[in-house]
């Protein structure tokens, strides 16, 4: 087949054709053949599963090889990306590098838009794995915080009541020894603050919170060259916008999650 119908066969318009990079077809004429050859010259390095994907990638790409971009990428095919780029985080640059320019071969975009592609999936992987156990610890902790709450209600009630009675009785023993009752405005009072909100953890919301605190490490991990804050300042700033909002406001502070945490999230940020 020639080289640039085999090129248009992958593409819908002439603006996807103008953006498809041509250079990593320069040294075939047809793909199959690059296909084998160039699997079969990545490095001994690459992992025996990525090069399953890949294999796999080449098999959907030859069969969808009349299908437009839009087509092309399907739920099927993102998936192998996803898991090429994933397995690929450890690679080092260079074999990265020679995984990313076979994949060129086999789809139909360039090896930059390539790129974006699966980072995007990979990011999105990560937000996804971060929103599933946020949300089963939020579900969590409304289960246990109406119980709390009433708890907490009726300790500030004791605590109002106890307050009285000592008014009460400081009162009747100003009478008994002076005869005089004081007027209210020179009563000597102490200022009394309520209780303090403690939230009572459980085996279960630990468990949860601990799933919650791991996937965000995970996910530090891999952006780690990508951003000016530190792990320890990432996990600090996730906890005080994303985490401590599960709670109703007052019955847990950012600080706390980070200590309670310390075991999990020790390996990026060093505390102990």
């Amino acid at each position: 087949m020639d080289m640039e119908q085999d090129l248009l066969n992958y593409l819908d318009t002439e603006a996807q054709i103008n953006q498809f990079d041509k250079s990593s077809f320069n040294s075939d004429n047809s793909r199959s053949p690059a296909h084998h050859k160039h699997e079969s010259e990545l490095p001994h390095s690459i992992p025996a599963l990525i090069k399953e994907q890949i294999s796999s990638l080449t098999k959907m790409a030859k069969s969808n090889e009349n299908e437009g971009k839009m087509k092309f990428f399907s739920a099927e095919v993102n998936n192998l990306l996803l898991g090429i780029e994933q397995g690929s985080q450890n690679l080092s640059t260079r074999d990265r590098s020679a995984v990313y320019q076979l994949l060129t071969l086999l789809v139909p975009c360039s090896k930059d838009t390539l790129i974006k592609r699966m980072k995007k999936l990979h990011s999105s992987k990560q937000d996804e794995d971060l929103r599933q156990p946020m949300h089963r610890l939020k579900l969590a902790i409304d289960e246990v915080m109406d119980e709390q709450m009433r708890q907490y209600d009726e300790e500030c009630a004791a605590q109002q009541l106890a307050k009285l009675d000592d008014r009460v009785a400081a009162a009747s023993t100003d009478e008994d020894e002076d005869g005089v009752v004081p007027p209210s405005g020179e009563e000597k009072t102490k200022r009394t603050y309520a209780p303090r909100r403690k939230f009572k953890w459980t085996d279960k919301i630990r468990t949860l919170f601990f799933d919650v605190v791991q996937a965000k490490v995970i996910q530090i991990e891999a952006q780690k060259n990508k951003t000016f804050q530190s792990a320890e300042e990432n996990l600090k700033t996730f906890f005080e916008n994303e985490v401590k909002v599960l709670w109703p406001k007052g019955w847990i502070q950012a600080r706390m999650l980070f200590k309670e945490s310390r075991e999990i999230h020790y390996k990026i940020t060093g505390n102990t």
